[in-house]
């Protein structure tokens, strides 16, 4: 009896692990065309797109003619190759593009909002934020307007073009929208809860938000009442695992709960993060260190500073430095040992022609002679007092001036000898 069941058991896993593997289609290519094959290598669906997505759920987006579409196991087409791109928000709901717009289709191809957004961000709480332009507004899932695109901003962070991924936005289903630069709240079906009339509105988070008005900051309720007093400076959002949260007040940081309760008393200088992940870091004076959401800290030690003076192997000792004081009250002289000179290497002579010294030529003295009728051009250049002494005036002083003789000039010899040979002829 155990041996049919065990094998009962096993027939039973073998035919259904074969039919999943049966069921499982690959994509599979040829001549730069794609399929899909199963895992035997036998074509179930023809290669005949361009570009094939993998199949989720029983369905495959694919591409021809540069349009995009999805197929069933079975190659039937359920949403048309008409569409330039595509966003799979949930195995029922997809973004779709068509002639510049974005749209919305369920799986069957039906539609469900019209191509006429710029941008469909991903859906949060049931809510989507879109755009048409400059303007924001909000869809549901089902494609019905809850918002108007007439806002500036609305959700959690401004819009983004390139945000398609699963971001919050409309936090414990509460839309925070912008107008005018003003903040207000509505809920998931569009109703007012709190005017356009606050500078800033935060994230909801235990049923509160942060909001400020005329410089204060403090909290608001679901039902737009203010929960907390705005007596605040500033005020962080509340984490979502954690019921407290950091305030600043007349210029400290301190810590209180969702009652507005005081945990810690406000004193700290600096208040750096928040509260996610159970601790904040805070400095009070001279210390630094840790919060926690119980309000315990635990401070950083003091550092000490410590001086390294690197160790040079390559430094020598130098030579004592003595002192001597002389008596008299002039600044001490230094006197230190005088270091060898470095030696150097002789110069080594270059081969060659060696050049002979020219013997230094001994300048002849100079003479000064005093004035006398004899040697008058000396006296031209050079004047003297009635004692004999010289009277400088001209810079070549000291140095005898050769007279040169004039040559006679080379015509007149040649003339002369011209007339000694006619006299010559004539006797």
């Amino acid at each position: 009896m155990k041996r049919v069941i065990v094998l009962t058991l096993i027939q039973v896993l073998f035919l259904s692990f074969g039919y999943a593997q049966k069921d499982e289609l690959y994509a599979c290519s040829r001549k730069r065309m794609w399929g899909f094959c199963d895992n035997r290598g036998n074509v179930i669906i023809p290669q005949i797109y361009e570009k094939v997505m993998d199949f989720r759920h029983g369905y495959a987006w694919v591409l021809q003619n540069d349009k995009w579409g999805m197929i069933n196991t079975d190659h039937e087409v359920k949403i048309n190759l008409v569409y330039q791109e595509y966003k799979a928000f949930s195995p029922n709901l997809f973004a779709v593009r068509k002639a510049g717009k974005w749209g919305l289709v369920n799986a069957e191809g039906a539609q469900i909002a019209e191509h006429k957004y710029d941008l469909i961000l991903f859906p949060d709480n049931g809510l989507m934020a879109v755009s048409d332009g400059p303007g924001w507004g909000v869809i549901n899932v089902g494609g019905e307007e809850v918002l108007p695109v007439i806002f500036e901003q609305v959700g959690r962070v401004p819009g983004d073009p390139h945000l398609f991924n699963a971001e919050r936005y409309f936090d414990e289903k509460m839309i925070r929208a912008s107008l005018g630069k003003r903040w207000g709240v509505f809920n998931d079906k569009g109703e007012e809860v709190a005017p356009l009339s606050y500078d800033f509105i935060g994230a909801y988070a235990h049923g509160l938000a942060q909001a400020s008005m005329d410089k204060k900051a403090g909290f608001i309720d679901k039902s737009g009442k203010r929960a907390l007093a705005f007596e605040y400076d500033v005020v962080q959002a509340f984490p979502e695992n954690y019921d407290v949260t950091m305030a600043k007040k007349n210029g400290k940081w301190g810590m209180i709960d969702v009652s507005g309760r005081n945990i810690t008393p406000f004193k700290y200088s600096v208040c750096n993060g928040n509260l996610r992940n159970g601790y904040v870091f805070v400095k009070e004076g001279d210390k630094t260190g840790k919060l926690n959401i119980t309000g315990q800290e635990t401070w950083d030690a003091p550092k000490e500073v410590k001086v390294v003076i690197p160790k040079d192997e390559k430094t020598t000792k130098q030579p004592e430095t003595k002192i001597v004081v002389p008596a008299s009250k002039e600044e001490p002289v230094k006197l230190s040992e005088e270091e060898p000179e470095p030696m150097t290497k002789p110069k080594k002579k270059k081969k060659g022609k060696e050049k002979k010294e020219e013997p230094v030529k001994e300048e002849a003295p100079v003479i000064i002679k005093k004035p006398t009728p004899e040697n008058d051009n000396i006296q031209r250049e050079h004047q003297f007092d009635e004692d004999g002494n010289e009277i400088k005036k001209n810079s070549d002083f000291g140095k005898e001036k050769k007279v040169k003789e004039k040559k006679p000039k080379k015509e007149k010899v040649k003339k002369e000898k011209v007339e000694d040979k006619k006299n010559e002829e004539a006797k």
